[in-house]
């Protein structure tokens, strides 16, 4: 991966991501926190698109771990690892990631700030994976620290 803007043309109306679940489109979200990739969240709207009113009207179901293959899983882990060392960041960030009909998963983003309240998809993702959302927190205050006394 190198530094850039990479554009090209996604079919959306071909962007049905979660098939056996529902016929809506969604959205995977794969997070990084220290270097460890943790389990993917499967967002599934009702109907449409998850946009702002599908998220704040609680008609969006998030699963976690994601219900997807675990080949896709392992390949937004991979993806996410290397966009996390390409764009050069720190301690945890979010990748938001659609898949195509012919399985090609696209990244949509990079968040380097995703929420971090307790009910916010970045500690359930924690969670899954067995970190607390008290764990979490320490492990990035610490890791911040750390990196500001070495100067980075």
């Amino acid at each position: 991966i190198s530094r850039g803007t990479l554009e090209g043309d996604i079919a959306a109306s071909d962007v049905t991501f979660y098939r056996l679940q529902c016929d809506a489109e969604g959205v995977l979200r794969a997070y990084i926190a220290q270097g460890e990739v943790l389990p993917v969240v499967e967002i599934l709207p009702e109907e449409g698109f998850y946009d702002y009113v599908n998220k704040y009207r609680g008609t969006t179901r998030e699963v976690c771990p994601a219900e997807i293959p675990a080949e896709v899983a392992a390949r937004a882990g991979e993806l996410t690892k290397r966009a996390f060392a390409a764009l050069q960041l720190a301690h945890y960030a979010r990748f938001d990631f659609l898949m195509d009909s012919a399985g090609e998963l696209w990244c949509l983003e990079a968040n380097t700030l995703p929420g971090m309240t307790p009910t916010s998809l970045l500690p359930q993702a924690a969670a899954a994976a067995g970190i607390s959302y008290g764990e979490l927190c320490e492990r990035i205050i610490y890791a911040s620290l750390d990196a500001r006394k070495k100067g980075l």
